[in-house]
Formats: C-alpha cells, sequence, structure tokens
C-alpha cells in the first residue's frame, strides 16, 4: 500500500468506518481472505462463510490479503476521481439505465 493510499484509507476510517449496529457504533470488520488463492477447499469454504455471515451481519467489511495490486487500486480511485468531476449531463451518458445494449439486474 502506498503511503497516498495510507493517508486515503486513514481519512476514510475517520469518515465512514463505523457502521450501526443495535444501539451502538462498532468498527468495520476485517476479513482475511487470502485462503482463497490456495487450493485448500476447506480455507476457501470458512472464507465464504466469513464474508457471508459479515455480509448479514453488518453490509460492510474491510477486506485483507485480496492481492489487488496498489498501483491498480491508484488507478481505480483516479478514473472515480475523473468521472465524479464531470458535470451531471455527461454523467448520465454512462448511467446503466439508458443502456439499450445489455439487460442488467437491479440489486437492491
Amino acid at each position: 500500500m502506498t503511503i497516498k493510499n495510507l493517508a486515503r484509507l486513514t481519512a476514510f476510517e475517520n469518515v465512514v468506518c463505523y457502521v450501526h449496529s443495535g444501539r451502538r457504533s462498532t468498527p468495520l470488520p476485517v476479513v482475511d481472505i487470502g485462503a482463497m488463492q490456495h487450493e485448500n477447499p476447506v480455507a476457501k469454504f470458512n472464507v465464504a462463510q466469513q464474508v457471508g455471515k459479515v455480509a448479514m451481519d453488518s453490509g460492510f467489511l474491510y477486506i485483507e490479503n485480496h492481492s489487488v495490486s496498489a498501483q491498480l487500486i491508484d488507478e481505480v480511485y483516479q478514473y472515480a476521481r475523473r468521472f465524479f468531476a464531470l458535470d451531471s449531463d455527461e454523467k448520465l451518458r454512462y448511467y446503466i439505465g439508458n443502456s439499450q445494449k445489455t439487460k442488467f439486474i437491479r440489486y437492491s
């Protein structure tokens, strides 16, 4: 992780790292998915179970040992900044609801 990413993550944690759970806020859970990169089916199953439980309990989580490079993460942030800097009309050109080429499923 680059220093830039670490600073951004720290700022992000200060703003949104708490989720509402009952009457009190709790820190977001961290799930290590490193076992998904190995051949052990039991370890993969355990990770899947943990992700499922966390998703059901809080709906949000941090994932570690995901093997996504810091360079790719930086590039995604750059593309996101450029997209959200566009004016509304330009952003609407990319709205999936206007797409007639593909069908899509809405999740809620």
